[in-house]
């Protein structure tokens, strides 16, 4: 394979498909092996759940830098470039830099998928740059994700709940079975606050392999006065979890834990699209952007608002074809009141679910909108403000077609 340019890897992933997949961990551990990095140079955090992880993640690696410990951090999906996936204390990787470790990773495993592509990338960045912390988000469940070929020194679960239900299972056991499955023998596991059923499997298996449950509220406690850099009251959760994740690994490699780092490692975390507010800006009406995408993260984005006490002026949402409409339609329908709601498609992306199908979900109250350019055209001519702004929601995808338009608002 001939990678000269940037674009070159673009074209490459492009064939492999963003969303194809093949469950098996083979691949990953014959190219970790031919990299000589079965056992990375450097801590590694995993973080499995369903609904959290991004926030989870970059809450933790916030805290590393803060503490003066480089850490790299992988996520997923991204917004407007693969390039988002992989940083390193905030930053991204140029383009060169992608050039140079796409050579390497695709000559050594040519037939990788996707999220293995990049995920191998991203390990081997990290050694090469001299990172002493790794943050890996899990993509999909746990026991053949990508990342948990990746000899890990803890495992982090976020909440977890039903998700990706055509792959893990339909019932909610299946489900944290798999995710669970990503504990290692021996190795420390912290967890979130869970549903009773959802711990009592998480316990079950830690007894079985060996591996120390750890629950977060026991380990530190965040006063609510404490200003995050993510907005929402659901957010202290997330950022609880980062701060036990932070201490654990602190306690294993001797790093400091320092109350004014982490006031500045949790205040300073920053994602575009998880409760940012954009204020008014012509041609742009007061926007708040979430990425909540499922029953779970409607709720969380509820009370979230109800606690800032913001009513939208206008929703606009829309969803992938795989998501859960008949459970996140009276959640959006709450959420909007008796304020207008417009459903664009998601042009984008092949799985978006029909607009008008979803429309006609709705009823009444909505609109379908030929685009998202002109949904948000008919809402600059409406006054909102930071305490009514117009909502979008629905799908990461969607939030990825605004910063296709306003990418001046992707960065903090």
């Amino acid at each position: 394979m001939n990678i000269t340019s940037y674009q070159d890897i673009l074209a490459h992933l492009n064939t492999l498909g963003m969303f194809h997949m093949d469950l098996r961990l083979e691949r990953m551990e014959q190219g970790l092996h031919a990299l000589d990095l079965l056992s990375p140079p450097y801590a590694v955090a995993q973080i499995v759940g369903t609904n959290g992880k991004g926030s989870t993640s970059t809450f933790l690696a916030s805290l590393g830098k803060a503490h003066g410990i480089k850490t790299g951090l992988f996520t997923s999906p991204h917004m407007l470039s693969p390039r988002e996936r992989i940083r390193i204390n905030g930053g991204t990787l140029s383009e060169e830099r992608w050039v140079e470790l796409a050579r390497r990773v695709f000559s050594m495993v040519p037939e990788l998928t996707y999220f293995e592509c990049i995920c191998l990338m991203a390990v081997l960045a990290f050694a090469e740059e001299g990172v002493q912390l790794a943050v890996m988000e899990a993509g999909l469940g746990g026991r053949f994700d990508a990342t948990s070929a990746v000899l890990a020194n803890l495992t982090c679960f976020t909440p977890i709940g039903y998700d990706h239900t055509d792959v893990l299972g339909n019932s909610l056991l299946s489900i944290t079975e798999d995710k669970a499955a990503a504990m290692r023998k021996n190795t420390p596991a912290v967890t979130t606050r869970q549903s009773p059923d959802v711990l009592a499997c998480l316990l079950n298996v830690s007894r079985r392999i060996e591996s120390p449950l750890l629950r977060a509220e026991e380990i530190c406690a965040i006063p609510r006065d404490w200003k995050l850099g993510l907005q929402g009251a659901y957010q202290y959760g997330n950022a609880t979890l980062a701060l036990a994740a932070w201490m654990e690994l602190a306690h294993q490699f001797n790093w400091p834990v320092r109350e004014a780092e982490v006031r500045e490692g949790l205040g300073s975390a920053f994602i575009a699209g998880r409760l940012q507010s954009i204020p008014a800006s012509h041609p742009l009406p007061d926007l708040l952007l979430d990425g909540a995408h499922n029953t779970h993260a409607f709720v969380a984005l509820r009370e979230a608002l109800l606690e800032l006490d913001i009513l939208p002026r206008a929703v606009i949402f829309s969803c992938l074809s795989n998501k859960d409409l008949e459970g996140m339609a009276p959640l959006v329908l709450d959420l909007a009141k008796n304020a207008p709601l417009l459903i664009p498609p998601i042009a984008t992306h092949k799985r978006a679910a029909p607009h008008r199908q979803i429309a006609a979900k709705f009823g009444a109250m909505a609109n379908a909108a030929p685009s998202l350019e002109a949904a948000l055209e008919v809402t600059d001519q409406w006054e909102t403000s930071q305490q009514s702004p117009v909502l979008i929601c629905g799908s990461l995808y969607l939030l990825a077609e605004f910063f296709a338009l306003h990418p001046e608002y992707l960065n903090e």
